[in-house]
């Protein structure tokens, strides 16, 4: 690889369509992504919020979930390395507000 940045290494271990791309492709990603690490517990998408930023998780596992006024939980799906929210892309695309929780179970690297 001719960019042996940490971050893009971990990137492109967690993500198979990034690793299979092309050295344009992945140095425009480097370029414009943001990294960032949430701590365990950390909401990242709280219901009714806007949607603005599609986060690629790189390590750790987040959590998406609805919960009802009594407080009572159901969990709608996890999100891993090399996922993203499908829920936050589908708000994007369709200028929603986010629709449920998600919160991070544990420490989580994300670009």
């Amino acid at each position: 690889m001719e960019n042996h940045d940490p971050r893009l290494v971990q990137a492109l271990s967690a993500m198979s369509l990034l690793d299979q791309s092309d050295a344009e492709m992945r140095a425009s990603f480097l370029q414009k992504a943001q990294f960032v690490t949430l701590p365990k517990d950390h909401y990242v998408g709280m219901e009714g919020n806007p949607c603005s930023l599609l986060p690629i998780v790189i390590s750790g596992q987040a959590r998406v979930y609805k919960s009802n006024p009594e407080g009572r939980e159901i969990t709608l799906y996890r999100i891993d390395p090399g996922e993203c929210c499908i829920l936050t892309a589908s708000c994007i695309i369709g200028g929603q507000a986010f629709p449920a929780f998600a919160r991070t179970e544990t420490e989580v690297e994300a670009a």
